[in-house]
């Protein structure tokens, strides 16, 4: 991973400095940027366990910047799209209390297709959300303040459910921090079928997203 993370040093260097440039940005495209693109052949489908890919930070990364890192950029399982990674600013709500509120620094994980929320299995004391403002989607959001450093985003197959006599599987997305040796669990989803495969290509990407 060491090009990317070179790669993600620029890209921050590059969002701060237009963030400051008020007078620019009024020219610019609307957001989200991408700063970075990069599509991987796995050269099949793959029966799905588990998925990771490990991501370095070079620089600490200021939350006036809405940057998203996601490691996972857009994926099926069993040809329903999701992404997931790590936000400077991410938002949700909890399934008590729908009210919309800005929780900071985080890491998430979302899957399109879906509204209902009896698809989504918040972490405790985590978030979630279920939108159309980007197509359906529903999604689990984790508060944490992560810093520069090595991170490994991964999903992996968790239990089973039957509904409607449909078979459907969970999804977890969990975030581990070599530098704190500490494994954060976001949140899992539910995905249609019992086996689960996962397309031959998967990108990630880094962005600058939401107002500048």
């Amino acid at each position: 991973m060491k090009s990317f993370s070179l790669l993600l040093a620029c890209a921050v260097t590059a969002a701060i400095s237009v963030h400051g440039e008020d007078a620019a940005a009024k020219r610019l495209k609307p957001t989200p940027w991408h700063l970075i693109d990069t599509w991987w052949n796995l050269g099949q489908a793959h029966a799905f366990e588990s998925y990771s890919i490990d991501v370095t930070i070079s620089d600490e990364v200021p939350a006036s910047v809405n940057l998203y890192i996601a490691p996972i950029g857009l994926g099926h399982l069993n040809k329903t799209p999701f992404y997931g990674g790590i936000q400077t600013q991410a938002d949700g709500y909890q399934k008590k209390d729908r009210r919309l509120r800005k929780i900071g620094p985080g890491f998430l994980m979302s899957m399109w297709g879906q509204r209902g929320h009896d698809a989504i299995r918040p972490s405790q004391g985590g978030f979630c959300q279920s939108s159309g403002h980007e197509g359906d989607f529903v999604s689990v959001r984790r508060p944490h303040a992560w810093t520069k450093g090595r991170y490994t985003y991964r999903i992996t197959r968790m239990d089973r459910e039957v509904i409607n006599d449909k078979p459907y599987t969970w999804v977890g997305a969990f975030v581990y921090s070599h530098e704190r040796d500490e494994n954060i669990f976001i949140g899992a989803l539910r995905f249609p079928g019992e086996k689960l495969v996962l397309s031959r290509s998967v990108a990630n990407f880094v962005e600058i997203y939401g107002r500048v």
